[in-house]
């Protein structure tokens, strides 16, 4: 209703990030039909996608964007798509993909060549790929913009700011879960808290990737990784929201001293946290785009600093911000965990909520 094209992804089995490009996913056809396609074929015919965007992986052999017969066999055979397949950034290797049921090579940049361009032409002038493929390429596309009436003018309108942090928040909200709970929580009545930990004075930590988005409450907080390349670099960073769980605590325990420790040392910590009511430790972990985790434990010693602070303080409340579950060893020396996953721009604000 918004003129806006809806796109399904990634078609199919993109199962894992690390080595995605690389992976070739093989399973049955029979079973594949029954199991990952079939959750597509009914997101594609219930939710009624514009276009399906095909993955980096290979299925059975055959790389996922030039796969004729999940393309142009199941995908617009077998189910009649009407819409257009779209490639993810850098998943296309020859223009031979479009015969196979490729409709737009998107995000040609990070190809080696922009495949659609003169080497389709070459391709098509010369017999290789029927001229009738590419029209129906670009009918295809043609088709989606008009049926949700993307082709009309945009008219420029306020951004909704407030609204948009509201909807933030109840997502938030809703996404948090308290996975144990030995009486510390809520929060009331206490004199004073300690909160501890990754950049918990400042916000909350995003996942890395494309869906990474600029958050309205201000500039976030950027930890460079660095990479061979600008990608690399870019999807590997660590961000940070700009909705701090600290002024947020603050703001709901006024009668209580809420102070902030960087959590660096271990030791420093557990020795500061002895002073306090209640102590609360801010543990994360970075996921994100284009490599999957080695292991379920908390990087840079996370682990630790909460053994540390347990041990100093019986109330110790462990907040995890993650992509993925974790192995938490100190389990039973805690009073209380919750996992907050990747809370965004209101996220400090949920979180605080939550504790109180």
């Amino acid at each position: 209703s918004q003129g806006v094209v809806s796109t399904i992804k990634h078609f199919a089995l993109n199962a894992q990030e690390t080595q995605r490009t690389t992976a070739d996913a093989i399973m049955d056809r029979d079973a594949l039909r029954e199991a990952e396609l079939l959750a597509f074929q009914l997101g594609i015919e219930q939710g009624r996608p514009g276009a399906v965007m095909c993955a980096y992986n290979l299925v059975n052999g055959q790389k996922a964007c030039g796969n004729d017969w999940l393309l142009n066999g199941v995908l617009k055979g077998d189910w009649r798509f009407l819409g257009w397949v779209m490639s993810d950034w850098g998943a296309v290797e020859s223009p031979d993909f479009l015969r196979a049921g490729l409709d737009q090579q998107a995000g040609r940049q990070h190809d080696r060549e922009p495949w659609f361009d003169a080497p389709l032409r070459e391709r098509i002038a010369s017999g290789a790929i029927p001229a009738a493929r590419r029209s129906d390429a670009v009918r295809r596309i043609l088709r989606s913009v008009y049926a949700v009436g993307a082709d009309r003018p945009a008219t420029a309108e306020p951004l909704d700011a407030a609204a948009h942090a509201q909807v933030a928040l109840d997502v938030a909200r809703r996404g948090i879960v308290l996975l144990k709970n030995d009486g510390a929580l809520p929060l009331a009545a206490v004199r004073s808290v300690l909160v501890i930990g990754d950049n918990a004075d400042f916000g909350v930590l995003s996942g890395g990737g494309s869906s990474q988005v600029t958050p309205a409450g201000g500039a976030p907080r950027i930890v460079e990784a660095g990479g061979d390349n600008f990608f690399q670099a870019v999807v590997s960073r660590r961000l940070y929201m700009p909705s701090s769980p600290l002024q947020a605590l603050r703001a709901l325990l006024p009668e209580a001293t809420v102070t902030f420790h960087a959590g660096y040392s271990a030791a420093a910590a557990a020795a500061t946290a002895a002073r306090y009511d209640v102590a609360v430790v801010f543990a994360t972990r970075w996921e994100g785009e284009g490599s999957d985790y080695a292991s379920l434990d908390l990087p840079q010693g996370q682990d630790e600093l909460i053994r540390a602070v347990a041990a100093a303080n019986r109330r110790t409340i462990v907040v995890l911000q993650t992509g993925n579950p974790v192995a938490m060893p100190w389990l039973e020396q805690v009073a209380g965990v919750v996992e907050a996953w990747y809370p965004g721009q209101e996220g400090g604000r949920a979180i605080a909520e939550v504790l109180t």
